[in-house]
C-alpha cells in the first residue's frame, strides 16, 4: 500500500519482510496500560484529605498512558555489550545470521553529565511494518509514557509517514551490558501528529497583581483546593478511544458511515473569546503564550523553542555513524522530534536526596516550588514501591487557542540521567494555571543537585479534533 491511499482519518499499517518473520501487530497504547495502574485503587488509603486521590484519577497522567499505539519487537533478541570496546553482539532467536533486524551502531557515549546526556543510540531494532497517514500528518515515535523499562529506552524520531514508504526501525538506547528484548515487548508509543494544525512559538508574557490572569489564577487555585475531581470534572476534555481493526469490511463501515466521525474527538462548542477562559488572553494573532507574575520576569529562564537546546555538534558527530542513516533518515527524524514544541526549564536549584531508608527528601532556595508527594498516590504494586514523586511547582502558565490541549513529556532525546518527569496531556486552552511537573530520582541515585534553567518538560501543542484514533493492520 502507498501513501496515497491511506484512508481519511485513518493510520494504515503494512507488513513488510523480515527474513520470514512474522512482525508483531501495533496494539492500542492502552491495552499495554501498566498493570499497577490498572489494578490500582482510585484512592490512597491513609490519607485523610480531599486529596486523596491517586495517579488513576489524574487524567493528564491517563491521557500520556492511553494516546495512540505501540509497536513491538518482531523477534527475541539477545543483546550483549563488550564491555573493553563497547561494540555489541547481537543474537536473534530464529533469525538468519546475517539478518539485519537488529542493528548494532558503533558506540559513542553520553554527551554531557549533566541531567540530560544526549547519547547516540546503541542500536535500530526494525518493526516490520510500513505505516501511511493522511497528507499532512507524521508519526511520533516516543518512549512509553508513564511505563518502567530498565532496559533500553527508545529515541524519539518524528516520521513524515504520509510520504515515507519503507519499514521503520526504531533507534534504541541501552541500559545495561547484556540484555534480552523478547519478540512482543513494547519498543515505542506512536502518536499522530497534524503538521496543519502546528502553532507558530509562542510569546512570552507577564501579567500584574490585579490582572485578570491573576484573578482567574487565584479563582482556579481556591477551586482546587476546595472541590476533589475539579480538573477531571469541569476542565478535562475526554479523548477519542484508540481502536486497531484487521477486518476489511469494518475499515469500509469506517470510511463510508455518513454523519459519523469516529476517527476524531467529540465536537466542542465554540465559544470566541469568552472572558472568562483562559485564551481570551491571547492577542487576537497569538495561537499560544506563556505568562509568567512580573515579579518573577527576567529573574527565572525563559520559555524557548524545544531544538534550541539541541547540543551544538551533537547529531553532525552521529552522522559519522554511516549505520544509523544507512537505511533510513534516523538522526533527521531524532532532530525534528526535538524542535517540537517548547521546553519549560527549571526555575530554581533545586537539591534532592534519598536516604538508606528510602525515604525522598528535596530543598531550594524557593520552599515553595516544589513539594515530595505521598507515595501512596502512586501505589504499593509500583515495580518501584515506594515511589515518591517530587512535583516541581513552574512559574510558567501556558494558554493555547481553542481546540488544543499540551502534551508534556520528558524532553525528547535528553535521556535524562538522574530525574526524570511523568508524562501528562493538559487542555490548557481551559486551564490557567503554572505548570506543575511532578518526576522521579532514578533508581540507585542518592542525591542529585538540579540546576537553574535545566530542561524539565518539553511542551508539545495539539489540536484535538484533528487526533486520528482509527488504526488498520492491512495484512492483503
Amino acid at each position: 500500500m502507498t501513501n496515497s491511499d491511506a484512508a481519511p482519518g485513518i493510520v494504515t499499517f503494512t507488513p513488510t519482510s523480515l527474513t520470514d518473520i512474522d512482525p508483531v501487530n501495533p496494539d492500542t497504547a492502552s491495552e499495554h496500560t501498566p498493570s499497577w495502574l490498572t489494578n490500582m485503587s482510585a484512592e490512597a488509603d491513609g490519607i485523610n484529605s480531599i486529596r486523596n486521590s491517586t495517579v488513576k484519577l489524574c487524567m493528564p497522567f491517563t491521557d500520556a498512558v492511553t494516546i495512540g499505539w505501540v509497536v513491538r519487537s518482531p523477534v527475541t533478541a539477545h543483546i550483549t555489550r563488550d564491555q573493553s570496546t563497547g561494540e555489541l553482539h547481537v543474537d536473534v532467536e530464529d533469525a538468519p545470521e546475517d539478518s539485519d533486524i537488529v542493528t548494532p551502531i558503533a558506540p559513542i557515549g553520553p554527551q554531557s553529565k549533566q541531567n540530560s546526556s544526549f547519547p547516540t543510540p546503541d542500536c535500530l531494532i526494525e518493526t516490520g511494518w510500513e505505516i501511511d497517514t493522511p497528507d499532512g500528518t507524521s508519526m511520533l515515535f516516543a518512549p512509553p509514557m508513564n511505563r518502567v523499562e530498565t532496559r533500553f529506552t527508545p529515541a524519539s524520531v518524528l516520521v513524515d509517514t504520509d510520504s515515507y514508504e519503507k519499514s521503520i526501525s526504531v533507534p534504541v538506547v541501552l541500559t545495561g551490558n547484556s540484555m534480552t528484548i523478547e519478540r512482543g515487548d513494547v519498543l515505542a508509543q506512536l502518536i499522530p501528529i497534524s503538521r496543519e494544525t502546528r502553532l507558530d512559538p509562542p510569546k512570552i508574557q507577564s501579567y500584574g497583581r490585579e490582572s485578570r490572569q491573576e484573578q482567574l489564577q487565584r479563582r482556579i487555585s481556591k477551586t482546587v483546593d476546595a472541590r476533589t475531581g475539579f480538573y477531571r470534572r469541569d476542565m478535562w476534555v475526554k479523548k477519542p478511544g484508540f481502536q486497531v481493526l484487521t477486518d476489511k469490511h469494518a475499515l469500509e463501515q469506517t470510511r463510508s458511515t455518513p454523519g459519523e466521525t469516529p476517527t476524531t474527538a467529540p465536537a466542542e462548542a465554540t465559544d470566541g473569546r469568552d472572558p472568562a477562559q483562559p485564551r481570551s488572553f491571547l492577542d487576537s494573532d497569538t495561537d499560544q503564550a506563556f505568562f509568567c507574575k512580573e515579579a518573577f520576569d527576567g529573574e527565572i529562564p525563559q520559555v524557548k523553542p524545544a531544538g534550541e537546546y539541541i547540543p551544538d555538534g551533537y547529531f553532525d558527530e552521529m552522522r559519522q555513524e554511516t549505520r544509523i542513516n544507512a537505511d533510513q533518515p534516523t538522526v533527521e527524524w531524532m532532530q525534528a522530534a526535538m524542535n517540537l514544541g517548547s521546553i519549560i526549564p527549571l526555575g530554581v536549584d533545586v537539591s534532592i536526596r534519598r536516604d538508606e531508608n528510602g525515604t525522598v527528601q528535596a530543598s531550594a532556595v524557593d520552599e515553595g516550588r516544589f513539594h515530595v508527594m505521598d507515595p501512596r498516590k502512586v501505589g504499593n504494586d509500583h515495580p518501584f514501591a515506594p515511589l515518591t514523586p517530587i512535583n516541581m511547582i513552574g512559574h510558567w502558565a501556558p494558554v493555547l487557542k481553542h481546540g488544543y490541549s499540551n502534551l508534556y513529556i520528558p524532553p525528547l532525546n535528553h535521556f535524562q540521567q538522574h530525574h526524570q518527569c511523568f508524562a501528562g496531556i493538559v487542555e490548557s486552552d481551559r486551564y490557567f494555571s503554572t505548570v506543575n511537573i511532578p518526576g522521579v530520582l532514578r533508581p540507585g541515585l542518592s542525591e542529585v543537585t538540579l540546576h537553574k534553567g535545566m530542561a524539565v518538560t518539553q511542551a508539545i501543542p495539539f489540536h484535538r479534533q484533528s487526533l486520528i484514533n482509527t488504526a488498520y493492520i492491512n495484512n492483503d
